[in-house]
């Protein structure tokens, strides 16, 4: 149900939320004072550099995989219609979701209507099923690709060394420095 994808999500925020804030400080306080913002440049710019290549690379694998679930799954289903209404059933119009599935979908169902097809609903019904479905198989799949990686990064997180927080923002004396 929604409310719980709703929910999940939320839980998802704050503990992503709570925790950049925390990698920043920890970040900042590992480094000397003169090269913090060097260090938080740095960290933001591979920060967003990494969010791009995850978009890129996860997006790359739901298209495949959409596509692929379209193709094996609408088959069947379009070689059962006639040649112009099974043209609606092509993947390209159905993988980029939204209006075009709507559209795709709509002029399906008039093309079955003006071809008088027998169980025109029930084909649209089940286009509209497979399409659904091959959406939620893709996202599933990224998100079963995407938790291994979560995981890493939770590993990683974990053995990053603990640091005492600084308690000023002036640099250590040398003979300080060589006590530590």
């Amino acid at each position: 149900p929604i409310q719980a994808i709703w929910f999940w999500t939320g839980v998802l925020g704050l503990g992503i939320g709570a925790t950049f804030p925390q990698v920043n400080l920890a970040l900042q306080n590992a480094v000397p004072m003169a090269d913090v913002g060097a260090a938080t440049a740095g960290r933001l710019f591979f920060v967003q550099l990494s969010q791009t290549v995850g978009a890129t690379v996860f997006g790359a694998l739901l298209a495949a995989q959409l596509t692929a679930t379209l193709v094996a799954d609408l088959k069947p289903l379009a070689q059962a219609l006639p040649a112009p209404a099974a043209a609606y059933l092509q993947p390209y119009r159905l993988r980029d979701g939204g209006e075009r599935v709507t559209t795709a979908l709509a002029q399906l169902d008039a093309e079955l209507a003006r071809e008088r097809f027998s169980g025109r609903r029930q084909v649209s019904l089940q286009a509209q099923i497979i399409v659904r479905r091959a959406f939620a198989d893709a996202v599933a799949t990224i998100f079963g690709y995407a938790l291994p990686v979560a995981g890493l990064a939770v590993v990683l997180g974990l053995l990053l060394p603990e640091l005492p927080l600084r308690r000023s923002n002036a640099s250590p004396s040398p003979a300080t420095v060589s006590k530590t």
